[in-house]
């Protein structure tokens, strides 16, 4: 066949022999990844006389990248053989189907001494499956997405997105796009991530991805002020949590519509119950760590009502607890924080409040979380502002320092306007 400019080097080199090579090394790139007797076995079953001297060849070419006891084919080589095999049915169901079978059948793996790891993990079958129907593959994919380590799930969104460009599945699908959607957010693209997950909690499908999608951008709305958007994306998302019989998505859910709606003090109560209703569920479940995290939310809701600040102040106590239980030091400064922030409202605990938010500062140095030092540092030099002016200033100035180097525009004008009030208290 004639390449053109589409390959040069060692793999033009290889290909321009004979018939046999190449059908072998084209048939070699239905595998994302080969072990040696991965690859002989391959080779043998498009009839190649002498498999193993072919895999040894191919070893001292510029195009195999070894990665341990794996290799695999260089990016453009095998995107462009690839294209080759699709255009060759009866190899390419032989590929895929015995690939598939390896990724699903751990019997079959016994042949082997080494498989590659993709197709003992999840990526594999959705991907050899999907090569074969898609129909049948597209579930997988979203299993991965659900239940997948972080790893797989990278490898299964990026062999997703191969078939898309060589047509095997559609430009969009609610599984592929909750996956790729999943792992940029995971990985903290939240620009990438967010045009994908809108995309799903769009789609009428009462499935659990679309709740899961509804609730993350319920959350991003919800924290760029779109806040009846983000309330109507919760709520539909905890409809579903209960129609799918979710109860820990839905007590996660209720924890997020309660932190949204309690920035309204008008709605104060309906926060709280929401909330409430997450401890009840959480408990239940004997999850100690969300339970720790909605006894934090309920403290600080409850806490703004000065008239009930004992209440707060115990469930705080009972979330600093479990965080210091769980060994969840960077919770742990969070509520050694806010219960910091709660106490000091009361002149005759300034001294508690104080030993409260070294606590907190100590821990968020000790974890090197910046934006956690500059709050502390924030509160504790509003709460020493009256008694000890000189020491309020120093700290004010050091978290303004702080948010000056993260670029962080709020915390800026947060302290620059509480020392421009204490400048003009003191003229």
């Amino acid at each position: 066949m004639s390449r053109g400019n589409a390959l040069r080097g060692d793999a033009a080199i290889f290909l321009d022999g004979s018939p046999a090579s190449e059908s072998s090394l084209i048939a070699l790139s239905a595998a994302e990844s080969l072990t040696d007797e991965l690859a002989v076995h391959l080779v043998e079953l498009t009839a190649f006389g002498q498999p193993s001297n072919l895999v040894d060849a191919l070893h001292v070419c510029d195009f195999v990248v070894e990665r341990n006891s794996e290799w695999n084919l260089a990016p453009e080589v095998r995107q462009y053989l690839l294209r080759q095999l699709s255009e060759r049915p009866d190899l390419f169901r032989t590929m895929h189907e015995r690939l598939l079978q390896l990724s699903q059948s751990p019997e079959s793996r016994r042949a082997f001494s080494e498989v590659p790891r993709y197709l003992v993990e999840g990526p594999g079958e959705a991907y050899h499956a999907t090569a074969l129907d898609s129909t049948v593959g597209l579930p997988k994919y979203g299993t991965l997405a659900l239940s997948g380590q972080r790893g797989q799930q990278w490898l299964g969104a990026r062999l997703a997105h191969e078939q898309q460009a060589l047509g095997i599945l559609p430009p969009q699908s609610l599984e592929v796009d909750f996956l790729q959607g999943m792992v940029e957010y995971r990985e903290g693209n939240i620009e990438q991530a967010e045009p994908l997950l809108r995309r799903v909690s769009e789609a009428a499908d009462h499935r659990i991805e679309v709740a899961i999608a509804l609730h993350i951008v319920g959350r991003l709305d919800g924290r760029l002020g779109r806040t009846r958007p983000a309330e109507t994306e919760l709520k539909r998302s905890l409809a579903l949590r209960r129609e799918l019989r979710d109860q820990h998505g839905e007590a996660q859910v209720l924890h997020t519509l309660g932190q949204l709606i309690g920035r309204d003090r008008n709605r104060s109560g309906e926060a709280e119950e929401l909330l409430r209703q997450s401890l009840a569920l959480l408990r239940e479940l004997r999850d100690k760590f969300g339970e720790a995290q909605v006894l934090h939310t309920l403290g600080q809701t409850i806490g703004r009502n000065k008239g009930r600040s004992g209440e707060a102040e115990e469930l705080l106590r009972q979330s600093l607890t479990l965080r210091r239980e769980l060994r969840d030091k960077h919770g742990e400064a969070q509520v050694l924080h806010t219960l910091g922030q709660l106490i000091g409202r009361d002149r005759n605990r300034s001294g508690e409040a104080e030993e409260l938010l070294r606590q907190s500062l100590t821990l968020l140095r000790d974890l090197r979380d910046k934006d956690g030092e500059a709050q502390v540092l924030y509160t504790w030099g509003k709460t020493i502002a009256r008694s000890n002016r000189e020491e309020s200033i120093r700290m004010l100035r050091q978290s303004l320092a702080i948010n000056k180097r993260l670029r962080n525009s709020y915390g800026i004008n947060l302290v620059e306007r509480e020392l421009r009030r204490m400048n003009a208290g003191s003229s």
